[in-house]
Formats: structure tokens, C-alpha cells, sequence
């Protein structure tokens, strides 16, 4: 790839662009700002919901359990009464 030898071919690292730099919102509370807005296109409020879904509701993991069980199930009903 051929390197330009033109000053305004670098971009400088310094810089932040107006869009960027301005609101100063998270990732998510972007996504969450778009979903709410009931201007916009229905199109972007459903995918800033798919994107923001897995930030608010995580999936459930399953949990290794390494210790015994030492109360059976019937023994607490037994109990119980």
C-alpha cells in the first residue's frame, strides 16, 4: 500500500470529530435514547433494541455445583409439617 506524502492524508490523533466528542453518551444509553424516541424510524428503535438487549437482560449461565446435598426434597416436607 502506497503512503501519502500529503499532510492532510494523516489524521491526528487529538482530534475528535463534533458528533463524537458532543453529548457525551455511553454506547448503551445512546441505544436506550433511540429506542425511546418515537420519531425515529421504527427500523433503528428495533435495532437499538436487539443491541441494548443483552446490556439490560444477560442471559442465565449455568453454574457448576461441586458440594453435596445433604437434605433430600422429601425430608424439608417432612419438616414442614
Amino acid at each position: 500500500m502506497a503512503k501519502s506524502t500529503t499532510p492532510a492524508a494523516a489524521r491526528s490523533r487529538a482530534k475528535t470529530t463534533t458528533r463524537t466528542g458532543a453529548g457525551n453518551l455511553t454506547p448503551l444509553d445512546f441505544l436506550l435514547k433511540t429506542l425511546r424516541d418515537e420519531k425515529a424510524a421504527p427500523e433503528d428503535r428495533k435495532w437499538a433494541a436487539q443491541q441494548a438487549l443483552p446490556y439490560m437482560h444477560p442471559r442465565l449461565s449455568t453454574v457448576a455445583h461441586s458440594g453435596d446435598v445433604l437434605l433430600r426434597h422429601e425430608d424439608a416436607l417432612e419438616d414442614l409439617e
